[in-house]
């Protein structure tokens, strides 16, 4: 994971080949059917396939809005397949944060000019500092840990296939 923004990138080597890949992953995945419908039991994921790329996101029976989605693309290596992933945050998701990082800026610069005209600290200097810090930490732990299952679940669509590396 990145150190400033919610992404992470992985890839994933098999030694079977894109169609073979393609349709491991075609039985872990669901297409949603509406916004309010449960996948059913079996389903690890769900999303959108296509013929050599994918948009994915991990089924869960609960709310959570760092939960990421995983876009991938299957390519050709010799005699193996590199499925390489990305992991973004879901836009609205990420909007949201970045309406609050805004308010979070112009906190902190209002404390800073308020500082340098009064020249003394208020307690409220550091409000804005904290709402930063704990968004920060509020994000990238959300994110970073939904991101770990996620990777390590696509992983074992692969590794169970017995074509992963």
């Amino acid at each position: 994971m990145y150190p400033l923004i919610p992404y992470k990138r992985f890839t994933i080597r098999t030694n079977l080949s894109c169609d073979q890949a393609m349709d491991i992953l075609r039985q872990s995945v669901q297409s949603r059917t509406s916004r309010f419908s449960t996948p059913p039991p079996g389903a690890r994921f769900e999303g959108t396939l296509w013929a050599d790329r994918f948009r994915i996101k991990r089924v869960i029976r609960y709310r959570n809005s760092f939960l990421p989605i995983l876009q991938g693309r299957f390519v050709a290596a010799g005699h193996e397949t590199v499925v390489d992933v990305t992991m973004v945050m879901q836009p609205a998701v990420l909007g949201i944060l970045l309406l609050f990082c805004g308010g979070g800026v112009i906190g902190i610069a209002k404390a800073v000019s308020d500082f340098a005209r009064a020249g003394e600290l208020d307690y409220r200097f550091g409000i804005p500092f904290f709402m930063f810090a704990f968004l920060y930490f509020l994000t990238f732990v959300g994110f970073g840990s939904e991101a770990e299952k996620a990777q390590i679940m696509l992983e074992q669509v692969f590794n169970s296939s017995g074509g992963g590396t």
